[in-house]
């Protein structure tokens, strides 16, 4: 099996270069997730190598994307660096945000398992978000969170922007949700826009990683007059788990103006 140092050097290597090719890549696939989340490895070579690259947004999120899962769910490595095989964006979506992952007949107990927990947080279609219970969203924040952590430490500007977009789209598509119903790019950016003002889209890609407890914030989801950055993060969420995107944007305003 391969260390991590081997991996670190792989990965960097594919960042530096502006590779294209990353998800092609197996091994710096594997290690992506774990080293921008690793707090004990110096990160700097990963985000200057990060600031050059030039790969397209769905192949961002894909690394991405296969990062948190191997990392959250904690696949054999070795399994991984064997068997994994990606699938297109349309196959992606339609499972959940998972990557087709193909495993040796001696792990598919353990892919059975994973596949049982991811599953277990997907909404139905008819679902409505119960303010004074964190319980329905709390897989769905632990997702949008460890997924954006990889946004926050890669520092890539306009691609973390164009990916976080790309995320809520892929994300909304896989719950069931349809362009038809205004879930697309361009109304999510227009309502982030005009929510949040021009620097919406900045503020997010800067400052997009949640450290509370989610029993921390939404008891006060509509008290932050400031809306904290944290507290942003998941008003983005639960907007997303809406069905109406203008339903939601004005049950927030109309909370936060009862308390001025």
């Amino acid at each position: 099996m391969l260390t991590k140092i081997d991996g670190l050097a792989q990965l960097t290597g594919c960042l530096e270069q502006g590779n294209t090719q990353i998800s092609k890549n197996h091994t710096a696939f594997n290690y992506l997730g774990a080293f921008l989340r690793d707090p004990t490895w110096n990160d700097m070579r990963l985000k200057q190598g990060a600031s050059k690259l030039h790969m397209s947004n769905r192949a961002f999120s894909l690394a991405n994307e296969m990062g948190t899962r191997i990392q959250q769910f904690r696949y054999c490595m070795s399994c991984c660096e064997e068997q994994i095989q990606l699938f297109g964006h349309t196959y992606w979506a339609r499972h959940h945000l998972m990557p087709g992952v193909e495993v040796c007949w001696r792990h598919q107990e353990i892919l059975q398992k994973v596949q049982a927990s991811i599953h277990t947080d997907v909404l139905p279609k008819d679902f409505k978000i119960e303010t004074n219970s964190p319980e329905p969203v709390r897989e769905q924040s632990i997702w949008l969170a460890k997924t954006s952590e990889t946004l926050l430490a890669t520092e890539a500007g306009s691609l973390a922007r164009e990916a976080v977009i790309e995320v809520f789209q892929a994300r909304m598509i896989s719950l069931g949700f349809k362009a038809q119903n205004g879930f697309c790019r361009k109304k999510i950016r227009q309502k982030l826009i005009a929510t949040w003002g021009t620097h919406a889209l900045e503020r997010i890609s800067a400052r997009f990683l949640v450290r509370q407890p989610i029993e921390d914030w939404l008891p006060s989801l509509y008290t932050n007059h400031n809306l904290s950055f944290p507290t942003l993060h998941h008003l983005l969420l639960i907007g997303a788990l809406y069905k109406n995107f203008d339903t939601f944007f004005r049950n927030v305003q109309e909370q936060l103006n009862g308390q001025n």
